[in-house]
């Protein structure tokens, strides 16, 4: 499945770091940022998240959640986010259910893509890959969610 700026999201249900499920279906007029990451504790992965968590206020403002989302465990993500006070969800895709719908490619149980998607009324706005400049998923996220604001 490739999907395009416009075409409705994929439903998500999936556990966070603390256990808790979490879906798409309870996110009532907020936008989404959705963080397909490849890795906790990474230098890249860990670097995308902080940057994220630093500007998770900002995020705020624009009425919008942060949900990052990888293959790993439940305990891998709260280990990571306890580490580093991560301030949003971290979604445990184990079986890459949710990373197949939204084209996650995965080699050997690993996502090998950073993708970020901004969801807004369950459509796609923004799709951004970029697997080694972390940063520009956070301009390109604000830049959607402002011109949304209009």
């Amino acid at each position: 499945m490739s999907l395009k700026v416009g075409d409705l999201a994929p439903e998500i249900v999936l556990n966070d770091q603390y256990g808790n499920e979490r879906s798409t279906a309870k996110l009532e007029k907020k936008s989404l940022v959705l963080i397909f990451y490849p890795k906790n504790n990474s230098p890249i992965c860990t670097s995308q998240l902080c940057a994220f968590r630093d500007n998770y206020k900002l995020f705020n403002l624009y009425n919008s959640e942060i949900w990052g989302i990888n293959n790993e465990s439940v305990y891998s993500h709260n280990s990571f986010s306890r580490n580093l006070q991560i301030p949003f969800p971290l979604l445990s895709d184990k079986e890459n259910k949710i990373g197949k719908l939204y084209g996650i490619k995965n080699i050997f149980g690993l996502n090998t893509s950073r993708i970020t998607f901004v969801i807004n009324e369950k459509k796609i706005n923004l799709i951004h890959e970029n697997l080694m400049d972390s940063i520009s998923h956070i301009i390109k996220s604000l830049h959607i969610l402002e011109n949304l604001r209009k």
